[in-house]
């Protein structure tokens, strides 16, 4: 019933734990969809362990790195059950994860995406407070996406499960080597192949805090342009709307000061986002809109500091 897809690069040190927490689930009607994505380590052979004992793990091999947006698409599109989720191979679940997630989903019945809660865990064994998932708005696909641009749901894939038709109703859009933002850059696009959208206040998922992750790699040039990629996407589904136009300009002045911040002081990554004509969203009267007044101030200095730093 259930297609489990886990991108498999360099985690020999945690797939195990991941494995084994799918493993323990009180749910057990599953596949698991493991893409080796050409991992140098010994993931492979881990996996493979796993498989010759277990014939609902499922290893497929990628001919070349190609990075975890590029392996999802070739999870989903070999998937073979009525939903799917996504989890990384270095995080782990609760027990009862799948049951929740999927009695959830048929329950309902119309639903199309299920959205739980999630906590994070430190190296040193300690964990955060549970993140809670919010839909104020509503469950259908506007709703859903003005609670995910105002940070009251997550955009993240593993905290949540979908009918496996929202990856088959039209081509999705995929990269090679999109290293950030994979995850949002997924989920708005299958946001808008669905109907409804439910939430659960169950904890899902262990998101472990790993510091080699793609997802502490932001200071390069194909993760800046992964992140700008996204962000234009995002804007463009929902700009046109009424509803969203204060919320879209909120939301790119607040990706766009991140992206500076990202850049520092390397020119050619400030130019990369100096690229996208974004100096209207600097001026003083916009800022002063969407922040208080020092922090403005701040986010105004660090614009022109980054602005002086292009030019020369």
């Amino acid at each position: 019933m259930v297609s489990i897809v886990i991108p498999v690069y360099k985690v020999e040190k945690h797939i195990k734990r991941c494995l084994d927490s799918i493993l323990a689930q009180t749910f057990q009607d599953f596949e698991i969809i493991l893409i080796n994505d050409n991992s140098p380590d010994n993931s492979r052979e881990i996996i493979e362990n796993y498989a010759r004992n277990d014939n609902r793990f499922r290893i497929v091999d990628n001919e070349e790195n190609s990075g975890a947006a590029w392996s999802r698409m070739v999870g989903y599109s070999n998937a073979h059950g009525e939903y799917i989720t996504f989890y990384d191979p270095d995080d782990f679940l609760p027990k009862d994860a799948l049951e929740m997630l999927y009695n959830a989903m048929v329950q309902d019945g119309v639903a199309d995406i299920c959205i739980g809660n999630y906590q994070r865990v430190f190296p040193d064994g300690s964990k955060s407070a549970i993140y809670e998932n919010h839909l104020k708005y509503g469950h259908d696909k506007w709703s859903v996406a003005k609670s995910t641009l105002k940070k009251e749901t997550p955009h993240y894939l593993w905290n949540k499960m979908y009918k496996t038709e929202l990856f088959k109703q039209k081509e999705l859009v995929t990269y090679k080597n999109f290293s950030k933002s994979s995850d949002e850059f997924l989920f708005f696009q299958v946001l808008q192949n669905s109907n409804k959208a439910i939430n659960i206040n169950n904890l899902v998922y262990f998101y472990y805090d790993n510091k080699e992750s793609a997802s502490y790699n932001k200071d390069n040039e194909n993760a800046l342009k992964a992140m700008i990629i996204s962000q234009k996407y995002v804007e463009n589904c929902y700009k046109k709307h009424e509803d969203f136009t204060t919320l879209i300009n909120e939301v790119k002045v607040k990706k766009y000061t991140h992206f500076i911040t990202i850049a520092g002081s390397n020119k050619k990554l400030l130019k990369l986002v100096f690229n996208n004509n974004i100096d209207y969203l600097f001026t003083p009267w916009n800022l002063l809109k969407k922040f208080d007044n020092r922090k403005a101030i701040r986010v105004f200095y660090k614009y022109i500091k980054a602005r002086i730093i292009s030019f020369t």
